[in-house]
């Protein structure tokens, strides 16, 4: 079983059937959801994705969400221990600290990134859109 490291976007693109998700990054969502393969969501993508849904006003499906994710077998969030926090102060100082977390936690986890995020694909070269 493969896992997957799931950055904000994919998470919230996925939760709301954008079309924006690339369509790699959507098979592999489906496995997840139905228990072929394993998601991990730092913590960071869980507070960046709360704060999506406050600015634009779905808090409530957020929330529901986050309560399924929680109880689910499929999908993981990790705490941000000081193993990933030390693999990710090893990264370089000019990647934004919610994109090294994400960086650090699927490196940590030998996992692939499913991200649209240019400077995630430039320093992990794992990645799925």
């Amino acid at each position: 079983m493969v896992l997957y490291v799931i950055d904000a976007h994919a998470l919230l693109w996925y939760m709301s059937n954008d079309k924006r998700l690339g369509e790699k990054a959507r098979k592999i969502m489906n496995k997840i959801d139905s228990g072929e393969e394993v998601g991990i969501l730092p913590s960071i993508v869980i507070l960046e994705s709360l704060y999506v849904a406050e600015k634009y006003g779905f808090v409530e499906q957020f929330a529901n969400l986050y309560k399924t994710i929680k109880i689910s077998q499929n999908y993981f969030i990790p705490p941000l221990s000081t193993e990933i926090i030390d693999v990710a102060i090893e990264l370089p100082h000019e990647i934004e600290l919610h994109d090294r977390v994400i960086i650090a936690t699927a490196r940590y986890f030998n996992a692939q990134i499913i991200t649209k995020d240019e400077i995630i694909k430039k320093y992990e070269k794992r990645t799925i859109w």
